[in-house]
C-alpha cells in the first residue's frame, strides 16, 4: 500500500498510523480505563463488545454509561435493535469506516471490549463467504443436536486444522459456520481468509491485556451482579421478554437468560443471581483463553494505569 492512503476525512500517512486495544475478561473496568487513556492521548473509543451493539441493552451488557460517553466520543454502540441478528461480518462492515474516520481526524483509536472475534474482524478483516444453502445449515445443526460437538470438531480438524486452532473446542456455532463455508465453497476457510486484503493497521496495533488473579476477578463479578440488579437489570430483562426475548443471539446473552426464569416464576432471585455469577465467571475464563491463544497482547497484572500510559507513549513515539 502506498505511504499515503486516502481515507474519508483526508490523507493519512499509513506509516504513522497507530491503534491501541484494551482487552481482557469482563468486570475489570475496561471502559473506565479506556476513557482515561483517551483523555490522556487524544483518543476516541470503539466498542468491541458483541452485545453492546444492541439498543436498549445497557445494564445487562455493562455498556458505558452517559457520564463516560460524555467525556469521550464512543463509536459502534447501539447499532441494532434487540430483535435483529448481528454478527462479526456486519460489525466489520460498519466498524472499518468509523475506524478510518478517527484516523483521518488525527485522533487515536482506542478499541475496548472483550469479544475476541470482533477484534479480529476489525483488525485483521473478515472474509466474505456466501450464505450457505438452507439444507447444509440444517444438516449440520441436526448433526450437532443428535451427536454433539465432537464429530463436527473432528471433521473441521481434518479439513482445515489451521482454522480449527482459531476456534475453541466447545464453540459449536463457529465450528458449524466453518463447515458451512467449506461445503458451500469447496475451499478451506483458512485459504479464503488468506486471500483477503491485509488491513493497514493490523501490524500497527498495541494490544494491552488487563488481567488480575482469579479470586479478584470472581469477587468483582459477584459485585457486578449485585450492582446490575440494583441498576435495573430485571426491568431491562422484563422489557426484553415483552418483545419475545429478542433475537437468538440476544436470548442467549449472559445477563438476560439467567434472569428470564426468575421473571417467569421458575426460580428465586437468589438462584438467578447465583446462575448469573457462575455463567459470567465461566465466560471470563473463556475470554482469557481466547486472548492468550489468539493474540499477541501485552499482559499487565492488575490495573496499572501509569504503566499502560508508559507503554502507549513508547508505542506512539516509535518511527518505522
Amino acid at each position: 500500500m502506498d505511504k499515503t492512503d486516502r481515507m474519508d476525512g483526508g490523507d493519512v500517512d499509513i506509516n504513522r498510523v497507530r491503534l491501541v486495544a484494551i482487552a481482557g475478561p469482563t468486570a475489570l473496568g475496561k471502559s473506565e480505563i479506556a476513557v482515561q487513556l483517551a483523555e490522556c492521548f487524544g483518543g476516541e473509543i470503539l466498542n468491541i463488545d458483541s452485545m453492546q451493539v444492541y439498543r436498549g441493552l445497557d445494564v445487562g451488557t455493562g455498556k458505558p454509561g452517559p457520564e463516560l460517553r460524555a467525556r469521550i466520543p464512543h463509536h459502534l454502540l447501539d447499532l441494532a435493535e434487540p430483535w435483529e441478528e448481528f454478527n462479526a461480518s456486519r460489525f466489520a462492515f460498519v466498524g472499518e469506516p468509523a475506524l478510518r474516520d478517527i484516523l483521518a481526524w488525527g485522533r487515536l483509536p482506542i478499541l475496548c471490549g472483550g469479544t475476541g472475534l470482533y477484534f479480529r474482524a476489525l483488525l485483521a478483516g473478515f472474509f466474505d463467504a456466501p450464505a450457505p444453502p438452507k439444507e447444509i445449515r440444517e444438516t449440520l445443526e441436526r448433526q450437532y443436536q443428535t451427536e454433539g460437538p465432537a464429530p463436527l470438531r473432528e471433521r473441521l480438524e481434518a479439513i482445515d486444522p489451521e482454522w480449527a486452532r482459531r476456534i475453541l473446542p466447545q464453540d459449536a456455532r463457529r465450528t458449524i459456520r466453518a463447515l458451512e463455508v467449506y461445503e458451500t465453497t469447496g475451499r478451506k476457510p483458512s485459504d479464503l481468509r488468506k486471500g483477503q486484503e491485509t488491513k493497514p493497521w493490523l501490524e500497527r496495533t498495541l494490544m494491552l491485556g488487563i488481567q488480575a488473579p482469579w479470586p479478584v476477578i470472581d469477587q468483582r463479578i459477584e459485585e457486578r451482579v449485585e450492582r446490575m440488579i440494583r441498576d435495573g437489570l430485571l426491568q431491562e430483562a422484563q422489557w426484553l421478554l415483552g418483545m419475545g426475548g429478542g433475537s437468538r443471539t440476544v436470548r442467549q446473552a449472559i445477563g438476560y437468560k439467567e434472569v428470564f426464569p426468575y421473571l417467569q416464576g421458575e426460580i428465586t432471585l437468589d438462584q438467578a443471581k447465583t446462575d448469573l455469577a457462575r455463567a459470567t465467571k465461566r465466560f471470563a475464563r473463556r475470554q482469557m483463553t481466547w486472548f492468550r491463544h489468539q493474540t499477541d497482547a501485552m499482559w499487565l497484572e492488575n490495573i496499572d494505569l501509569e504503566n499502560m500510559k508508559k507503554k502507549i507513549r513508547e508505542f506512539l513515539a516509535f518511527e518505522d
